[in-house]
């Protein structure tokens, strides 16, 4: 009897449990109760299910009272918004699409202009392609490029909807001819204060340096007539034109386009002339895959170190093995998984180095070596390590007599990620243009050994912006370590740099 009524007990509870679930549904649907009743508000309700609001949004845009110039601001907001529900966003694309009034395809096509670029959804991209090719929008082909020209790791570019949408717009033409055309006469304009078309000739040359490794696509470009460019692609061309044939180099990427371009601001100066006339003297094995990243070093040794302008690449690498000679080396252990395969030692990187790099690395380690370098490279470590809100990173400078300047560009305030993380200022990218090498440090403990040596992130920025990278790393009270690296991706591991008495007083 008395398990009977223990059960009988425990079923009741059960039941009680159920039946206050059961009450409790109502209250789950009430949100349904949330309904205005007018559509044009409910689908703007961002406490309303999804598939309230869309239904909400199909219905204001079917209703004959609405007029769908009103809707379309608010929908357009949607499509604007990082929303994590996909279906509302690609609803709101669909409608948008679906408008088939002279000004709702005139503002259609200014909102595919604006949106492609930044947008992350594939699903939605296609949807403003259809709208493009049904409409033969060949002209929003600069918009497809800009969004084409940011790399997915996830998906090959064969299989990207960008590509077929250009090919679509662009019929019977290369990828390479569409992002050439592209490149030389964007036509975009401006929106408010940006330079659509500035932004489309960078995404361009992006693409096509993607799209072309080799670089021949790009050459052939330098060597055509024949293609349509505006003023300011003419401008660009011969500016391009210029950096092969006197400084022997061309931009890799759109960020060293704008390089370029910051160059030939200063193209009658002092400073183009004598790097001109460097290069001038290279053979072809010294010249060969010569980078902006290396012009600096360049110019410095036909200056400063004019012998070892005349060394073939074996003899350069030489120089900078008795350089490194016996000096400790500081191997990274941290994300030893992740970078396993980029050498830390010469040795290892040497096949990975060009005569530029390598001169460019001589010129890195002089410079550091320097005492009043190293002074300031000492006292700008204690700053980093008692700012704990970021790294520090500065500009190695050569200034117009010779004398070699470390010059620091603490992060600003919204750039201060922690202080495991570097970020680049806009003036330090800026101003670097004429520097050897950007460097930043490792120092938020006084021994850090076990992160000497580039990140997978700093890497990473090194092929972003092409710049020559150094990593300086406290590896005690007294020793900090030097790495150099570049976009390959590939390390040099300089060895240690001591804190010397002398130069520490002046």
């Amino acid at each position: 009897m008395h398990g009977l009524a223990a059960n009988r007990a425990v079923f009741l509870f059960v039941l009680a449990l159920v039946m206050a679930q059961m009450v409790a549904i109502p209250g789950c649907a009430s949100r349904g109760k949330r309904l205005s009743g007018d559509p044009l508000t409910d689908f703007q309700n961002p406490e309303l299910r999804t598939s309230e609001r869309v239904a909400a949004m199909k219905a204001a845009w079917e209703d004959p009272n609405i007029d769908k110039a009103t809707l379309r601001g608010p929908l357009k907001q949607l499509v604007w918004s990082d929303l994590p529900d996909q279906e509302l966003r690609q609803t709101a694309t669909d409608l948008l699409m679906s408008d088939d009034s002279w000004a709702g395809l005139r503002d259609s096509q200014s909102f595919i202009r604006a949106r492609v670029p930044t947008e992350r959804d594939y699903a939605v991209i296609r949807r403003m392609g259809r709208q493009a090719i049904s409409r033969g929008w060949s002209d929003l082909s600069p918009a497809f490029v800009r969004s084409y020209a940011i790399e997915d790791a996830a998906i090959s570019d064969e299989n990207r909807v960008e590509r077929a949408i250009l090919e679509s717009l662009n019929p019977d033409q290369s990828m390479e001819l569409i992002a050439t055309r592209v490149f030389l006469s964007p036509q975009q304009g401006q929106l408010g204060t940006i330079d659509l078309d500035a932004r489309a000739r960078e995404a361009a040359w992006d693409l096509l340096a993607r799209l072309d490794p080799s670089g021949e696509a790009r050459r052939q470009v330098l060597q055509r007539d024949d293609l349509p460019t505006d003023e300011e692609g003419a401008r660009v061309l011969e500016i391009i034109r210029r950096g092969l044939n006197e400084l022997g180099v061309v931009p890799r990427n759109g960020e060293e386009l704008r390089w370029l371009i910051a160059l030939a601001q200063d193209s009658g100066g002092q400073w183009w002339s004598q790097t001109a006339d460097a290069v001038s003297r290279l053979d072809e094995e010294q010249a060969a895959e010569l980078k902006l990243r290396n012009l600096e070093a360049v110019r410095w040794a036909s200056l400063y170190r004019e012998t070892w302008m005349r060394d073939n690449r074996l003899q350069l690498e030489g120089r900078l093995r008795a350089r490194i000679g016996d000096r400790e080396l500081t191997p990274r252990r941290a994300d030893s998984g992740d970078l396993k395969f980029i050498a830390q030692e010469l040795g290892q990187a040497s096949r990975h180095l060009s005569w530029g790099d390598i001169m460019a690395m001589l010129a890195i380690d002089v410079a550091l070596h320097d005492p009043e370098v190293m002074r300031r490279i000492f006292e700008q470590v204690e700053m980093d390590r008692e700012d704990e809100t970021t790294e520090y990173g500065g500009l190695l400078f050569v200034d117009s007599s010779g004398r070699f300047i470390a010059q620091l560009y603490p992060p600003r305030p919204q750039h201060r990620q922690g202080d495991d993380t570097f970020v680049a200022s806009s003036d330090m990218v800026e101003q670097s243009v004429k520097a050897l090498a950007m460097y930043h440090f490792h120092a938020m403990r006084e021994r850090n050994s076990r992160y000497a040596g580039p990140s997978v992130e700093d890497l990473a920025q090194a092929r972003a912006q092409g710049r020559m990278g150094v990593v300086i790393t406290s590896i005690n009270e007294d020793e900090l370590n030097v790495d150099a690296y570049t976009d390959a991706p590939t390390s040099v591991d300089l060895g240690a740099l001591p804190r010397v008495p002398a130069f520490m007083d002046n």
